[in-house]
Parts: structure tokens; sequence; C-alpha cells
């Protein structure tokens, strides 16, 4: 699912740095640095895997958060009204965004 939904960048990341079953939930703000639970700790994302700092870490844009969200809902915010309430949406394989 992440496939479809991430930024290039962050998805070539994931897929050639982490372990996907160790991956829990990526956190996207505007303007702000992505971090990620990875094996029940937070980290932030960076292109060489994950980092305690986030200084090198990949930011995240509104328009780019709007565009995961969008694919994540599958183009259908309001069926997914109630997780996004909740704060996160949980895609295929229980990864929270």
């Amino acid at each position: 699912m992440l496939q479809k939904i991430l930024h290039s960048n962050l998805l070539n990341t994931i897929q050639t740095r982490l372990n996907m079953d160790k991956l829990y939930e990526l956190r996207l703000r505007a303007g702000s640095a992505v971090s990620v639970n990875y094996g029940g700790k937070y980290y932030y994302l960076n292109s060489s895997g994950l980092s305690e700092n986030s200084n090198s870490a990949f930011q995240c844009s509104y328009e780019m958060i709007n565009q995961i969200v969008l694919k994540a809902t599958d183009f259908s915010i309001y069926a997914a009204t109630k997780n996004i309430n909740s704060g996160f949406i949980t895609i295929n394989g229980g990864i929270r965004l």
C-alpha cells in the first residue's frame, strides 16, 4: 500500500533501508521533519534511513500531505473521517499515517 501513496524519496528510503515488519507509524506534519515509529522507538527519516536528529530528515509540505491523505483514503476523505478524527489513518499492513 505504501507504494501507492508515498512520495518516491520517502518510499525508496523505507524500502531500501528499513525492515517493513518494524515500521509501525509514519508521522507527517506540514513544514516538519518526517518521523517514524520503528521497532517501538521514534526516529526521524532521512535519505540514509533513521536518525535521532531532525537536521537532515525529510520535510513534508502541505501539498505532499494532501496527496498522501487523498491516496490513502482512495480519494474519499469522508469515508475515512472516523479514522482522521482519531488523528491517523491505518493502511494495509497496519501502518498508521
